[in-house]
């Protein structure tokens, strides 16, 4: 089954914002319900791409407000929150 995929285009910088599987989403539930902030930096360093190479912690080092407009996509992407649409 084909995965839910979005290109993003931030400060002129493409990403490819990729929906994670069960085994990837999974283990980060609970830390979305424990640790929100933490959950959702781990979301989008699993969730987003660059060059088909996921950013991982490489996202450590991008402005916070790269952080903040990648945050909505991912969530949309992976169908998280009460107001995510299918995609």
């Amino acid at each position: 089954m084909k995965l839910n995929t979005k290109k993003v285009t931030i400060r002129d910088e493409d990403f490819e914002v990729v929906e994670m599987t069960v085994a990837t989403l999974m283990p980060l539930m609970s830390l979305l319900t424990n640790d929100p902030e933490r959950g959702q930096v781990d979301l989008i360093k699993a969730s987003v791409t660059r060059n088909g190479i996921p950013i991982g912690d490489e996202l450590d080092n991008m402005p916070a407000s790269v952080f903040m407009q990648l945050v909505p996509h991912v969530m949309e992407v992976n169908n998280l929150g009460d107001d995510s649409p299918n995609v």
